[in-house]
């Protein structure tokens, strides 16, 4: 088999107790050579995975798919995906085969394996940026309250990193004035007075709108009174927002008809999207916009009904047995029931190295209070123990929610695999709002010509499920690979 080594290490700090790039090549390079692994190709990206768009990890997908290679070694299976994107694509390129091995420092993970365990480890991965995220969002939260601005500083404003705060900006605080003092007169446009002041008509736009030069910060909805200093008074934003009202006026735009499938398809001949009309006031139909002024499509019109039988053959992929979830949920528990027992076996070592390291940071005050040793070595041996034994703490830590996160994740893994087999029945009686939803929600890319589905896609945390077998075949499904424990 040969083997591509990635390795990832984030500039974020998301990952700033991940090893190097060096570390991690190096390691993997010794249980490559333990192992008589064949690597072929060594890509080293410095990138976090967070979101999808990667590179050098694209381009390992394609050398796999081109059967290139056929393996992957890496230091976990963090380091190639933590968002549900890039961790579809590992996981269908492991069940279907176009990877036919992905080796960890501690594991090896095969085609063969259950497809709900490799969900609850890429899980966890995409969980902890989940995680981290809420943590920032409550960060900034506390920084709102206490009338900080958390972000960049807006357009007349800059940030001063010394003082950790927002401030004045000169010239660009007196186009936010020279805009507010134009606007209100009521003369002028968005357009003009970005072309008075020399900024773009969106900037005007944005100035206007922000209660944040008058001293009150916006965020989701929710307002805080702002430390920073304000550039115009309250009196003139309010003055703004009336001259505001008059142009645009309270006439309110006619509600237009929903058509759950126009935006959401498009035409397989121009790639246009496919728009919509309703003919004697009762039959909708689907049809390409033409937009290029090329096609030979826009002429052949789709009933509802043809467009809705599309959806629900496609959706049909998503069902499955309930039973057989069932089954497969119950084999994950069991194995991480045995997980279990083998993490405590862990803490159990872990908690004896700690004592022991207790036991000799006692003997090493004993031996400095008798003035056995001298200071010098004491500071290095005494710094050297509490460093090691935070290290411990932190890993009886870990060891201590690995098996709680793990069930969370295939608590959730379950809720997918349910939601995808509800998926069918629920669209076939749900009102145009929902149907759209649905298929948004669990479908892309798709295209139609010649009055025929050409193209589709599922989104990817639901293109294993989609592809996964549904007659029951349970070597496939279940198999954990008693022969080769973890």
């Amino acid at each position: 088999m040969k083997y591509i080594l990635y390795c990832r290490k984030s500039s974020e700090s998301e990952d700033r107790q991940t090893m190097s790039l060096d570390a991690q090549e190096h390691e993997l390079r010794e249980k490559a050579q333990k192992n008589n692994i064949e690597i072929i190709k060594v890509y080293r990206e410095s990138m976090s995975a967070k979101a999808p768009g990667r590179p050098l990890f694209a381009e390992m997908a394609q050398m796999i798919a081109k059967e290139k290679a056929d393996g992957i070694l890496c230091w976990k299976l963090d380091r190639l995906a933590r968002n549900p994107v890039d961790g579809g694509t590992i996981s269908w390129m492991l069940q279907n085969g176009r990877v036919k091995a992905i080796q960890t420092h501690e594991r090896e993970y095969l085609p063969t394996d259950n497809v709900l365990l490799m969900y609850v480890e890429l899980g966890m991965s995409n969980q902890y940026v989940i995680d981290l995220s809420v943590n920032v969002k409550r960060g900034n939260r506390e920084k709102l309250r206490r009338g900080e601005w958390p972000n960049h500083a807006p357009y007349g404003y800059k940030n001063d990193k010394a003082e950790k705060k927002i401030v004045i900006d000169k010239y660009p605080a007196q186009n936010v004035k020279n805009v507010y003092d134009f606007y209100t007169t009521g003369r002028y446009s968005h357009s003009q007075i970005a072309q008075k002041i020399g900024i773009r008509k969106s900037l005007v736009e944005r100035i206007l709108s922000k209660t944040f030069y008058y001293g009150l910060m916006e965020r989701n909805g929710e307002y805080f009174p702002g430390i920073h200093k304000p550039i115009i008074s309250k009196e003139l934003y309010e003055q703004a927002q009336k001259v505001k009202e008059k142009v645009l006026g309270t006439r309110q735009r006619p509600k237009t008809l929903l058509f759950p499938y126009r935006g959401i398809m498009k035409c397989g001949e121009c790639e246009c999207q496919l728009t919509a009309t309703r003919k004697k006031q009762k039959y909708d139909y689907y049809y390409c916009t033409n937009g290029k002024h090329t096609c030979t499509q826009h002429k052949d019109y789709l009933t509802e009904k043809q467009v809705e039988q599309f959806y629900i053959t496609a959706l049909e992929k998503l069902r499955f047995d309930v039973e057989l979830i069932e089954i497969m949920y119950e084999a994950s528990i069991e194995k991480l029931q045995s997980t279990k027992e083998i993490n405590i076996e862990k803490q159990e070592v872990i908690q004896k190295e700690i004592e022991k390291i207790e036991r000799a940071e006692i003997k090493l005050s004993q031996s400095f209070t008798t003035e056995i040793i001298e200071e010098n070595l004491y500071r290095v041996e005494a710094k050297r123990m509490k460093q090691e034994k935070e290290f411990l703490h932190k890993k009886l830590l870990a060891e201590t929610k690995t098996n709680e996160q793990k069930l969370v994740t295939l608590e959730l893994t379950k809720k997918v695999f349910l939601e995808s087999s509800r998926a069918i029945s629920e669209f076939k009686k749900a009102n145009p709002e929902k149907k759209q939803k649905i298929a948004q929600n669990l479908l892309w890319n798709f295209s139609v010509k010649d009055k025929k589905v050409l193209e589709y896609n599922y989104k990817s945390t639901y293109l294993p499920i989609a592809n996964a077998p549904k007659n029951g075949d349970f070597a496939t499904m279940l198999l954990d690979r008693d022969s080769n424990p973890d």
